[in-house]
């Protein structure tokens, strides 16, 4: 396990971006460069506990700091379609939270709490409708052998095919600890999985082509 020093304690760690989350040792992207891959040592002490595993969505990563300052919200900005089309009931998906006072990355539990506190007005952002936001979706808690990641990247709740109308599998997986997380542990210990046909179909940037919007309807998920 990385080692925590004191400092980490006292505010150093607490996050100004998102931490890049490196790929699991298992069907990484053709090209992918070694120091973007999890070390053997990490992916066994990650998959040494129980894990929670959530959808990973295909948009921007933004940061909202909350007015009392007490959490930084990272979320999936999926206004415009990257590689998947999307229909969603907001346009922010949320996917970590940090708490400022604590210095951890929240588990699923306290992540869902101060996610209905948002929605109920307790905690707030700054310029920010709390109905822009929702929550990213879990997939399933347990202990899982490497080998058998891929096999959780199923259907997707929000991803569509635009020209068959049809849903389709999500682009990958996050595999994290299912506790809170220090900074130094969050770096280390939370690993990504995306689908092989996923990584090998992007070849440009979103910005370089026509921006299209994903759909985006309140009712998402309720119908």
């Amino acid at each position: 396990m990385p080692v925590v020093s004191k400092r980490s304690l006292e505010g150093v760690f607490i996050p100004s971006v998102y931490p890049k989350i490196k790929y699991l040792p298992i069907n990484p992207p053709k090209q992918c460069k070694k120091e973007k891959i999890m070390s053997k040592e990490y992916t066994n002490d990650l998959l040494s506990q129980r894990v929670l595993v959530e959808e990973k969505m295909d948009g921007r990563s933004s940061m909202y700091i909350s007015d009392k300052g007490e959490f930084r919200i990272f979320a999936e900005d999926l206004k415009y379609v990257h590689s998947l089309n999307y229909k969603v009931p907001a346009r922010y998906a949320v996917f970590d939270i940090f708490d400022c006072n604590r210095h951890m990355f929240l588990c699923r539990e306290h992540k869902e709490d101060v996610f209905n506190s948002l929605k109920k007005g307790t905690v707030r952002i700054y310029d920010q409708n709390p109905y822009n936001f929702f929550l990213a979706s879990m997939i399933t808690k347990g202990w899982f052998k490497l080998e058998e990641i891929p096999n959780l990247i199923g259907m997707s709740r929000y991803a569509y095919d635009p020209k068959k109308h049809d849903s389709i599998r999500m682009e990958g997986v996050v595999v994290k600890p299912d506790r809170e997380l220090l900074m130094p542990e969050f770096k280390y210990l939370v690993g990504k999985c995306v689908r092989t046909d996923f990584s090998e179909k992007i070849i440009e940037n979103y910005l370089t082509k026509n921006l299209e919007l994903n759909e985006i309807n309140p009712r998402v998920g309720y119908e």
